[in-house]
């Protein structure tokens, strides 16, 4: 028999238990004896199969059946105590006791029996183990009562389920998926229920109850960086059991990591995309000293941060990296470099070389990589030099300068790509004299002029000393090279002195001396002072100091040197005598000063002239002229002046004439003057006139005598010309025929006309005067006058009747006359007169080829000589002509005529013109026109009818008619032309008749492309439409529809339609398994059509892809880019005009796009492989996926999936093989593969891995089971305990289970670990230990055993003694804290009853182990 796990009760043989519960008891000693030895080994390998097994469950009472005989009631309860795989039932101790009670386990509903147990009197309670958790059981408990009775009950329960093992959650660097997976417990469930919960904000994310075969489960779409738990329980009937575990999502990198220095001491970090990290950590380090500087740990959310009180112009790396959980991803770096400091005290000073300057400035906080000393020249600050010193120096001395410039330096300090500069500081080196120093007067005498070299300085400083004058100092800027002294004294010595002036240095001074030019003479004169021989110079003395005066005297004409002088400055004046008159002399004259003279100054004059004499004035005979004569004087003369001029008349002449001319003659003078004439020398300025003399010049005749008509008819007007001289006028009258004098009037000088009254009207007259001037007489030229003749009287014109003329009538006046004149002209034509003569003694005239119809103006007037009397005018008119040539035209029009005739001769007042309508009496139409009018347009006429037409032309009374014409207004077009296509052979034409309608219509059909006329109908006039048929398809055709009235026809316009066309034939693919394109062709149907249009429709959205218009000689085309893995239609039409007409639709696929990145992984299961890959650009209807065994080269495995899915988890595979996965993109018939990929499923884990020292003390043997497949090998890894060094290091074959290790210490605990191989993948076996032997108990024990065996079963006093004995030694060695009993001494006590071998004041849970340590085996 074997024992239970119960109190105090047995189990049938062949029922294995794993741990069991004892409760003590003292059964007799020799019960004791005769037991203990076939037990002895069992209870070594009970303790040692119990070691472990503490597992948890819950199971709960289901219900009870209670079987009561004699009404005996057990009350029967069950429970597991946390305990899946265990029951405890409990009940009440019936009245009166019982003797025992047996007690049956069975599987509900099987009623085969699986665990018998008994239990003693006063036991109310036994544990039944080693059950299958979550299985429901039906426990049955009778009580043996007194006297053979027995009460039986029944109870139901069910063991709690067990939690699933190895757990785990993992995110496989996923930063939005979880995968969990989880081996089946032992035992029975109903199903698994997931919780998923975000750890942060304890809510729920995700809830799934799945089925009881599943191990695997895919959690998406999760935030990244975050934590997660997830709680599995196993669910069986009301109960189950929940293993929780946490788990990360891996964190995603934060972005764009910027570094920017916000001061010298601060650097402002920031990131982007830190939502996917739970803590984001900073690390600053300072390159310079490679030291880390500050760490940050920023939760989520974070996205800046500012560093502070960081050393000024040093270089920082920061580092960034994202956490989550266990999960710690490197993220960008970054570094900056903090503002550097600028330098302080800058200083610029003079060395002690010669143009040097030594810039020196103090060392600011921080550090810097080197100082930029900038040395800057001049007031723009143009560099001149760079240079560059470390970040430890202070000053640097610049060597080689310009002298006299200032300089200023600005030092930088630098610290990577920033500056930081101080404020600059300026210095001047020592500036050198100027050279080329010259002191010029310039020819001034008030100024002197000092120039020099430009001299490198700030300025200059002058000095100008005189040598009695105190000293005059300047200060001049950089860039002057000259400086002129003004107001300074004439003709004085000057000292000059020039210096260079450089910020606070000057230079020693150059020195120069000049004289100032002296000042010329005021107010110098030269005159003659009346004297013809002499001239006297006179001035005043400069104000300003000279050493004298020179001069000289020239003759300004010939510049020949008269007199040179030289006298002191006391002189004021001098005369030059025995000079020659009317001569010009000119003195020149300077003040002396030194090496100086003054400016020249001059004056001109001259010796007086002498008069001329002999002068005489005489009359040449000429009526204009008179001659002067005079004789030359002594001396020189420039000129003779002539000045003759009249007391009478206000002109006088004046004429200048050269020294050597002793006469002259004036011309052109008036006539009957007298004149008066002077002669006057002219020398210079100054003149000598002579004594006057005097002559008369002749008169001349009366000019410009003309005689004209007086006021009245027997008046003459006499009127002339004064043409100069004489004192009066004499006018003589005369008639020209007779020439007696019939008037003599005087008239005095000054007048210039008179009138003669009382003479005849149209007589001719004659005229002479006659003027006197002095002693000289003169007549004028005769002329002739006539007085005006009278006007005809009683003028009358009529027309005569029989041809275009006029009648002109008058009455003869009183006078004289020569003759008459008469003027005929159109009245209101601007064209020329027509002028007829007529005797003086005629009184009437007939006015001949005149225009008809028309009005003329007729003047008649008396002529004597060139004078008319006034006029005398009249008018008359002729008759009218008649219009010629009428014609009545049709212009095309339905609703008008026109109408013109040609202008006849003449003039008229208007026209009448009446167009009388033939077709409806009574419609007469009148229209006046104008008399230049030629035709007439009638509008709004009848169409389709006929009319006639006369024009008459009207001039006052009278009229002239033309002769009578006809003509047809044209008939309306028909209106609302349409045409339509019935049928691709037909074409049909409508329309609508206008007005009155048309006699009949006219309907020509045009072939468009070869422009002939293909269909010709004449219809009668109530048609209003035709039918063509037999027309080619898809062919274009032009219409036109005439109207006919008369003799006219009138047309629509042409109107051009298309018979339908015929669809298409023959349409589809030409070749197809393209990602991107496919390609169609068709065939031509009869007839003609404009083209074809190709739409292609995305079959899935109902949308169009892709349109394409094409000529009509194409019949293939290709669509280009379009969307893989997609099913397209095609609608393939004809076009012609309007009309489509459409192919049946074809439909065909793009080839898909193989998946990208596929990936088989190992979740570390062994059964499983996890398939994953990215959906390719594009459209597809799903996935198929297949596996292969890679080593048998045989399918393992197919699924097909959805579009949306890309990832699929391959379960019940074998373990530890190598599979190959081939994914495979469909699209309606075709399917394009990605590349294959494999891996390894992990292999199992040895099992019933066992190791023995065998007694050994040098050596351990190991053994597990081999399966046949699942690993390619096996690796065996043998630890020291407590070291974890590795003591082996074995790899055996597939097929080996067992080895040995050798060669080991004795005494020494060890721990084995059996690795399964394959491929990249190790699976281990729960690590096992064990010892090497050191002493030799078990060979003592199992002597002991033998020889008790041998005595009748009998277990002797030395067995026992040296059980005890083993396990003392046992418990001192490995742990003697734990057992110290009293007095410290270590006691172990034995004591048997049914036959439980039990250890006074020690937990038996401890003793086991100890067994095991001691080598107690499962064989032994």
């Amino acid at each position: 028999m074997h024992q239970a796990h119960g109190d105090g009760l047995w189990t049938t043989p062949g029922i294995s238990t794993r741990r069991a519960t004892l409760v003590p008891m003292r059964p007799p000693l020799l019960l004791l004896l005769l037991l203990l030895v076939p037990w002895v080994p069992r209870l070594l390998g009970t303790l040692a199969e119990g070691e472990g097994c503490n597992q948890t469950a819950r199971a709960g009472l289901e219900g009870q059946d209670a079987r009561r005989d004699r009404g005996t009631l057990l009350n029967l309860s069950v429970s597991d105590h946390g305990r899946s795989d265990s029951l405890l039932l409990s009940w009440d101790e019936p009245e009166g006791g019982a003797e025992g009670y047996s007690l049956a386990l069975s599987s509900l509903g099987s009623g085969t029996p699986l665990q018998n147990g008994s239990a003693g009197p006063n036991i109310t309670s036994f544990w039944f183990h080693g059950l299958t958790p979550g299985t429901r059981y039906e426990i049955e408990v009778t009580a043996m009562l007194a006297c053979t009775e027995t009460t039986t009950q029944t109870v139901t329960a069910q063991t709690s389920p067990s939690p699933v093992r190895n757990l785990s959650l993992s995110s496989s660097g996923s930063s939005a998926m979880l995968h969990a997976s989880w081996a089946h417990a032992h035992g029975q469930r109903e199903g698994y229920h997931l919780a998923l919960y975000h750890s942060d904000s304890q809510t729920l994310v995700r809830n799934a109850s799945i089925l009881p075969n599943a191990s695997t489960f895919l959690f998406d779409g999760l935030l990244a960086g975050s934590e997660y738990a997830l709680k599995v329980s196993t669910l069986a009937g009301s109960s189950l059991a929940s293993t929780s575990i946490h788990q990360w999502t891996a964190p995603t990198i934060p972005t764009q990591l910027r570094l920017s220095p916000g001061s010298s001491t601060s650097l402002i970090a920031s990131w982007m995309g830190a939502a996917g990290a739970a803590w984001v950590h900073l690390a600053l380090h300072n390159l310079l000293t490679q030291t880390v500087t500050t760490t940050l740990s920023a939760r989520r959310g974070l996205t800046s941060y500012t560093f502070q009180h960081l050393h000024p112009g040093t270089q920082y790396w920061l580092g960034l990296s994202a956490t989550a959980g266990p999960y710690t991803v490197a993220g960008p770096n970054a570094t900056a470099w903090t503002y550097p400091l600028s330098p302080g005290n800058v200083t610029l000073s003079s060395a002690e070389e010669q143009s040097s300057l030594q810039a020196r400035w103090s060392a600011p906080a921080g550090e810097r990589d080197f100082y930029l000393v900038t040395l800057q020249e001049g007031e723009d600050g143009a560099p001149t030099r760079n240079i560059s010193v470390g970040g430890d120096n202070s000053h640097v001395t610049f060597h080689g300068l310009s002298p006299g410039k200032q300089y200023s330096v600005q030092v930088t300090a630098v610290a990577g790509p920033y500056r930081a500069s101080a404020r600059s500081a300026a210095a001047w080196t020592q500036p050198l004299a100027p050279s080329g120093v010259s002191l010029s007067s310039q020819g001034s005498p008030y100024s002197l002029l000092a120039s020099w070299e430009e001299a490198m300085g700030e300025g200059y400083v002058l000095a100008l000393s005189p040598m009695e004058h105190p000293v005059k100092n300047s200060l001049l800027l950089k860039g002057v090279t000259n400086f002129t002294y003004k107001g300074l004294r004439p003709g004085t010595l000057y000292t000059f002195e020039v210096s260079t002036v450089a910020g606070p240095y000057t230079s020693s001074p150059r020195r120069i001396t000049n004289w100032t030019y002296p000042l010329p003479p005021e107010h110098l004169t030269l005159s003659n002072q009346g004297h013809s021989t002499s001239l006297q110079a006179s001035w005043r003395a400069a104000p300003a100091g000279s050493t004298g005066y020179t001069g000289t005297l020239w003759e300004t004409k010939s510049q020949e040197q008269v007199r040179n002088m030289t006298v002191g400055t006391n002189w004021m004046n001098v005369t030059f005598e025995d000079l020659v008159p009317g001569r010009q002399y000119t003195l020149e004259m300077a003040a002396m000063a030194g090496p100086y003279r003054s400016p020249v100054r001059s004056a001109t004059d001259w010796t007086y002239p002498l008069a001329p004499a002999g002068v005489t004035l005489t009359n040449t005979r000429r009526p204009l002229g008179l001659s002067a004569f005079w004789d030359k004087a002594a001396g020189d003369v420039d000129q003779f002046h002539l000045q003759l001029y009249s007391k009478s008349h206000p002109a006088q002449r004046n004429i200048s004439v050269g020294p050597n001319t002793h006469n002259f003659t004036f011309l052109g003078l008036s006539p009957g003057i007298q004149y008066f004439l002077k002669v006057t020398v002219l020398a210079g300025p100054y003149r000598s006139s002579s004594h006057f003399a005097t002559e008369w010049t002749y008169p001349l005749s009366l000019a410009n005598v003309s005689v004209q008509p007086g006021r009245r008819p027997q008046e003459l007007r006499v009127s002339w010309v004064e043409s100069g001289g004489g004192r009066d006028h004499m006018v003589q009258l005369s008639v020209a025929e007779s020439l007696s004098v019939i008037r003599n009037v005087s008239v005095p000088r000054g007048v210039t006309q008179l009138d003669l009254e009382g003479l005849v009207p149209g007589s001719r007259y004659r005229v002479e005067i006659i003027s006197q001037a002095g002693p000289h007489r003169i007549s004028s030229q005769t002329a002739i006058g006539y007085t005006v003749p009278l006007p005809p009287l009683s003028l009358s014109a009529s027309p005569v009747s029989t041809a275009w003329a006029l009648t002109v009538h008058w009455e003869t006046p009183p006078g004289q006359r020569d003759r008459y004149l008469l003027s005929v002209n159109e009245e209101g034509s601007s064209a020329p007169k027509r002028n007829l003569e007529a005797g003086k003694d005629s009184t009437n005239v007939t006015l001949a080829q005149l225009e008809p119809g028309t009005c003329y103006l007729v003047g008649i007037w008396a002529v004597a000589g060139p004078y008319h009397s006034l006029p005398k005018n009249i008018t008359g008119c002729t008759v009218p002509a008649a219009p010629t040539n009428l014609i009545l035209t049709n212009p095309g029009s339905s609703s008008e005529l026109y109408m013109c005739w040609n202008k006849p001769p003449g003039r008229r007042d208007h026209y009448r013109v009446i167009l009388y309508s033939l077709s409806n009496q009574g419609r007469d139409r009148v229209q006046t026109l104008s008399p230049d009018a030629q035709n007439i347009t009638w509008t709004h006429l009848e169409a389709g009818s006929r009319f006639a037409g006369q024009v008459t032309a009207v001039k006052g009374s009278f009229e002239a008619s033309s002769t009578n014409v006809t003509q047809w207004t044209y008939p309306l077009a028909p209106a609302n032309l349409t045409l339509g296509s019935p049928s691709a052979s037909m074409l049909q034409a409508s329309w609508a008749a206008m007005g009155q309608g048309a006699e009949g219509y006219v309907v020509d059909v045009y072939d468009t492309a070869s422009s002939s006329r293909v269909g010709h109908v004449v219809l009668g006039g109530d048609a209003r439409s035709h039918i063509f048929r037999n027309l080619s398809p898809g062919t274009h055709y032009s219409v036109a529809v005439r109207a006919t009235a008369g003799p006219f026809h009138t047309s629509t316009p042409n109107l051009t339609h298309c018979t339908r066309p015929l669809p298409p034939a023959a349409v589809h693919w030409l070749s197809t398994g393209h990602p991107d394109r496919l390609s169609t062709s068709w065939g031509a149907a009869a007839g003609r059509r404009d083209g074809y249009t190709l739409t292609l429709y995305h079959a899935q959205l109902g949308t169009i892809a892709a349109t394409a218009s094409l000529r009509r000689d194409t019949h293939n085309f290709t669509f280009m880019g379009l969307t893989p893995g997609y099913e397209y239609s095609l609608e393939a039409s004809a076009t012609a005009g309007p009309y489509q007409a459409a192919a049946p639709n074809i439909s065909g696929w793009t080839r898909p796009l193989p998946p990208a990145a596929v990936r088989l992984l190992s979740t570390g299961h062994p059964d499983r492989l996890s398939a994953s890959w990215g959906a390719a650009a594009g459209g597809r209807d799903g996935y198929a996926l297949t596996l292969y065994h890679a080593q048998l080269g045989t399918v393992a495995a197919t699924t097909l999936l959805g579009r949306d899915t890309h990832n699929f988890t391959f379960m019940g595979l074998a373990p530890g093989s190598k599979y190959v996965l081939e994914v495979v993109s469909m699209a309606g018939p075709y399917q394009t593969p990605a590349g294959n990929v494999s891996n390894w499923t992990y292999p199992l884990a040895p099992r019933n891995v066992y190791m023995t020292n065998q007694g050994y003390p040098n050596r351990l043997s190991t053994s597990w089971r081999a399966e046949p497949q699942g690993q390619d090998s096996y690796r065996l890894l043998l630890y020291h305990w407590g070291s974890g060094i590795v003591a082996a290091n074995v790899s055996v074959g597939k097929g080996t289970s067992k080895f040995t290790f050798s060669g080991l210490a004795p005494g020494h605990k060890y721990l084995l670990e059996v690795v399964s191989m394959a491929g990249p993948y190790a699976t281990s076996a729960a690590n096992i230990s064990d010892w090497t032997s050191k002493w030799q108990e078990l060979r003592v024990l199992a002597t002991c055993m033998r020889l008790s065996l041998t005595q009748m079963g009998r277990l002797s006093t030395c067995c026992l003694e040296a059980v005890g004995t083993i396990i003392a030694m046992r418990i001192q060695a490995v742990q003697p804290p734990l057992w110290r009993g009293e007095q410290g001494k270590t006691a172990v006590h034995w004591t048997v009853w049914q036959p439980w071998l039990l250890f006074q004041k020690a937990d038996l849970q401890l003793v086991a182990p100890l067994f095991t340590q001691a080598g107690s085996s499962r064989h032994g």
